[in-house]
């Protein structure tokens, strides 16, 4: 699938492994095969916030898209993560109405999945 060590990390949630590959030299933007997250974006979609906060922290691009035009609020929706969700939209520089390439805003994603928190964090 082409993840990366960064991107396993991420998912996992390790931020001690994670600080290790970064302070190693690792590719931030790498971006994983069938979707083209970055680890950040995988971050943001597994729902840990820690890692999202770390990547922030150390300057990861928070503006990548993978190939569907997900962007980082996209992915935490659709992985929803309400803390994570919510850090990106307080925290970021997050457009609630960005549009994915089928046309899909975070709103959008968010009825589709039925989560009324997240909802009422979007609207």
């Amino acid at each position: 699938d082409g993840y990366t060590p960064l991107h396993i990390a991420c998912g996992k949630g390790n931020v001690e492994i994670l600080r290790l590959l970064v302070e190693s030299k690792a590719k931030l933007e790498a971006s994983e095969r069938k979707y083209g997250k970055t680890p950040f974006l995988y971050a943001c979609y597994r729902g840990k916030l820690a890692v999202v906060q770390y990547l922030v922290k150390v300057k990861a691009n928070v503006k990548a898209v993978d190939r569907y035009g997900d962007g980082p609020l996209h992915n935490a929706v659709l992985g929803q993560d309400v803390s994570t969700v919510k850090y990106l939209m307080v925290n970021g520089e997050h457009d609630i109405n960005a549009v994915t390439k089928d046309g899909y805003t975070p709103l959008h994603i968010a009825c589709g999945k039925g989560n009324v928190e997240i909802l009422r964090l979007l609207v």
